[in-house]
């Protein structure tokens, strides 16, 4: 089906290290080039205040040339408040249908994982990106010395809770060290959000966060949903 995507550009200062900036400006132009017919997407900048570049559109070169144009990276970051800012943005849109089919919307963020100055945790960023059904996944662009998996990682320069905010939203985290990684992530969250199911269920009555587990009968699938729903007061 057709997706509804807005992308949200990290510009705070810790961008500038290597070439984390001009890689995720590249993982921006592979996300936008794998939409067709039907799509729509948006662009968003954040440091410690987010800033819309661009609204929803189906002009998707006029998007790639604005991700020339994004201001220089500057600042501290307020990552996780930006991610909660833009999923009720996304959320406020959703809804559209093409050909009667639903867009299905999503947030993909391009980051170096590092977060300074939010005042929300990732499970209250969960939570806000839960309650209105928008996953959120998430490209760590980063040099291959700190990458995470290398065994002479130090710890620090990546925010903890990233990988599990995006499982919780029922999105993903990849981690982009060379342009062919970014390339391959775009594809692969485009074709996810292409191909959905959509289950029902009946809701607790009972106030407050509850949570929901899918799983496939065949192991070797992999289900991506989110973590779980917050219920009404049973009114």
């Amino acid at each position: 089906g057709p997706v509804k995507v807005a992308v949200l550009f990290d510009i705070s200062g810790s961008m500038r290290v290597g070439t984390k900036s001009v890689d995720a400006q590249q993982a921006a132009r592979h996300l936008f080039s794998s939409l067709k017919k039907g799509d729509e997407a948006a662009l968003y900048a954040f440091d410690t205040q987010l800033q819309k570049v661009t609204g929803f559109t189906t002009d998707f070169k006029g998007l790639e040339a604005k991700v020339d144009k994004v201001e220089q990276p500057f600042g501290q970051t307020s990552l996780y408040d930006a991610i909660a800012e833009t999923a009720k943005a996304v959320g406020a849109a959703a809804g559209n249908h093409v050909g009667g089919i639903p867009q299905r919307a999503a947030i993909v963020v391009l980051t170096d994982g590092i977060d300074t100055k939010s005042r929300l945790t990732p499970q209250e960023v969960s939570a806000v990106a839960s309650s209105i059904d928008v996953p959120v996944y998430i490209v760590a662009v980063m040099s291959p010395v700190d990458d995470p998996r290398n065994p002479d990682y130090g710890t620090g320069a990546l925010s903890s809770g990233l990988t599990d905010l995006a499982g919780w939203t029922g999105g993903d985290f990849f981690i982009a060290i060379a342009p062919a990684h970014a390339s391959v992530a775009a594809r692969q969250i485009v074709g996810e959000m292409r191909n959905q199911y959509m289950l029902a269920f009946e809701a607790s009555r009972r106030a407050g966060w509850r949570s929901l587990e899918v799983r496939a009968r065949d192991r070797e699938h992999i289900v991506r949903a989110r973590s779980g729903y917050t219920a009404g007061n049973g009114s």
